[in-house]
């Protein structure tokens, strides 16, 4: 019995995780009920989440400026869920929570977002993307990082261009250049960026569980 169950759960989980967004209502509260003793077992809070979603989203047109002023409607839209905290982003955000002197907000004036080639799997011991050559960051667009309730929201745009490279990693950052530190790392196969402009979003809400 153990073995089959075990079975079971491993296949809702490996199919969870290659499509996020056909998990129907009743999976995710299993996936929940997992966590919780997870979290038990390994002594972790089970009363908050942080749960990530990226976004990319996909347009033809040169400048984001020219999206928004034609309406144009993304051709194609590529998500993702969760990445890893990094330990460079997790002391970072520890600092500003503490008000620790010397420590730099992810704010609209300095956050940018990196993408990069590399697909070498996330660590937390990672400082951000890793790609050296196809790599390239851009600031926040206008109004972000937004906050509301217990959610922030990053976004960035790509024109016609910059990071005309295939992206397979993300990463939000403090600054660019030395100093800067990455909050988090994201490994996914986004598509190949060679014109037009490409947006990415991250989502990132602390949910009670």
């Amino acid at each position: 019995m153990e073995s089959m169950a075990f079975k079971a759960l491993s296949a809702m989980l490996e199919k969870a995780a290659q499509n996020p967004e056909n998990l129907t209502e009743a999976g995710r509260e299993q996936l929940k009920s997992m966590r919780s003793i997870l979290n038990r077992a390994l002594a972790f809070s089970e009363h908050v989440a942080w749960e990530v979603h990226w976004r990319v989203e996909k347009f033809l047109s040169k400048t984001f400026d020219e999206v928004l002023a034609s309406g144009e409607q993304p051709y194609e839209v590529c998500s993702d869920v969760q990445n890893i905290i990094l330990d460079t982003g997790a002391n970072e955000m520890l600092k500003l929570i503490g008000g620790v002197s010397g420590a730099t907000a992810f704010s609209a004036a300095n956050a940018k977002i990196y993408v990069g080639s590399d697909s070498t799997a996330e660590a937390a011991s990672q400082t951000g993307v890793i790609a050296v050559t196809n790599k390239a960051y851009t600031g926040m667009d206008s109004g972000y990082p937004s906050v509301s309730g217990r959610t922030i929201v990053f976004r960035a745009s790509f024109n016609d261009e910059t990071a005309n490279f295939e992206w397979n990693e993300a990463a939000i950052t403090n600054g660019s250049g030395t100093g800067a530190i990455a909050m988090n790392r994201k490994v996914s196969a986004l598509g190949t960026k060679t014109t037009g402009t490409w947006t990415l979003q991250l989502t990132i809400s602390l949910t009670s569980v």
